[in-house]
């Protein structure tokens, strides 16, 4: 019967103390220098590893003579890692971060995919947030020449009314921000455009045409629900946002 070596208990203690952590996680650790190593040395020798890393001297834990040959010789193939700063940073994997403002977050559980698509869609939600929200200024301010500041009973009922029930139960989440004053700033994508087609006569010197206007619209509210669910845009569809947006840009500024 073959007999399983076991971690010399002395070593393992003095592991957890320098690391400061209990057995389970000391044991993580060492699982993780056999990874290192492809899974061909034993626990107890990548117990061993570690806390040479560590600067513990093994040497005077009653170790065999090929056992400390054994360490010697497979530190020399994995250089220790911990024995100093300068080494451990070099060797050791960077964590992921996501910066949100003057933060930097370390995210251990989230892809590293993941985090890159958050960064990439920071960008595309403010082309978002820039143009619906200019469209929203460009109605307010044509409609309010057209039919003065009372302009909002203009807009269809249907509509109204699903802007007057947002506003109600907004009303019941008082602890939340709210949105704009304005009723148009709780209206959806698809509503502007519907105020536009209705109104026409009072858009068609800003707009080529409805056409045009309604197709940036359609194509950004597409772009707009994918990432309002946390979804990231594929690459195709960030260059084409980015043309509509240019044409939109183009298109408004100085009006």
């Amino acid at each position: 019967m073959t007999k399983v070596s076991r971690i010399k208990k002395t070593i393992l203690q003095e592991i957890m103390d320098r690391l400061g952590v209990k057995k389970s996680r000391a044991y993580e650790r060492i699982h993780e220098v056999r990874r290192e190593f492809n899974f061909t040395i034993d626990l107890p020798t990548a117990a061993y590893i570690l806390a040479a890393r560590l600067g513990v001297d093994i040497s005077k834990h009653n170790l065999s003579d090929e056992e400390l040959e054994k360490v010697r010789k497979l530190s020399m193939v994995a250089p220790p890692v911990l024995l100093s700063k300068k080494e451990s940073s070099k060797r050791r994997k960077k964590p992921s971060y996501i910066k949100i403002g003057e933060r930097e977050i370390e995210d251990s559980i989230l892809p590293s995919k993941l985090l890159r698509e958050a960064e990439e869609m920071s960008e595309i939600y403010k082309l978002l947030y820039i143009f619906e929200n200019s469209l929203r200024y460009i109605i307010m301010r044509t409609m309010e020449k057209r039919f003065g500041k009372d302009w909002w009973k203009h807009v269809s009922r249907k509509i109204r009314e699903k802007v007057a029930n947002r506003k109600r139960s907004e009303e019941r989440h008082r602890y939340h921000g709210r949105r704009g004053a304005h009723e148009i700033f709780y209206t959806d994508i698809d509503d502007l455009a519907s105020i536009i087609k209705t109104y026409w006569e009072c858009f068609k010197e800003i707009f080529p045409s409805q056409e045009w206007v309604v197709a940036r619209i359609n194509e950004i509210e597409l772009s707009r629900n994918i990432v309002a669910h946390n979804n990231p845009l594929s690459k195709r569809d960030i260059r084409r946002l980015k043309v509509y947006f240019d044409d939109w840009l183009r298109q408004i500024i100085r009006r």
